[in-house]
């Protein structure tokens, strides 16, 4: 296992990212026996077509950067949907009071989620 990233796309276009990192991506991931592509921030988004052709990823963490709304929100939900309906995984970091809600939206088939919690008892 394996996590992939290229933080720098969120700064080139989608051309300069299938010219540039996608061919890196794409060999990295057929050595590996699962990968999970780091997806941080808005402006990564455009290249999530490009990702979601690799047949070898696995999953994509989605992080939504600093000053963006956070992962329990409804905005993103649209792209998690995306992300599942192409068969890769979706890992994402919820709080446990979002938790709940994140899994009724989303459904668990694919969805990996990590909370952070105080207790066992906060846990269950």
């Amino acid at each position: 296992m394996s996590k992939v990233q290229c933080d720098f796309s969120a700064r080139i276009s989608p051309t300069m990212f299938k010219e540039f990192v996608f061919p890196y991506l794409q060999e990295q991931c057929s050595r590996l026996g699962f990968t999970l592509y780091h997806l941080i921030g808005p402006e990564a988004i455009r290249h999530l077509d490009q990702l979601l052709k690799i047949p070898e990823l696995t999953a994509i963490q989605w992080v939504p950067g600093a000053g963006n709304p956070p992962n329990e929100s409804p905005t993103w939900f649209s792209l998690y949907r995306k992300i599942l309906r192409s068969g890769k995984s979706l890992w994402l970091s919820v709080p446990p009071d979002h938790v709940r809600k994140v899994v009724n939206v989303l459904g668990e088939k694919g969805l990996f989620i990590t909370t952070d919690v105080n207790s066992e008892k906060e846990a269950r």
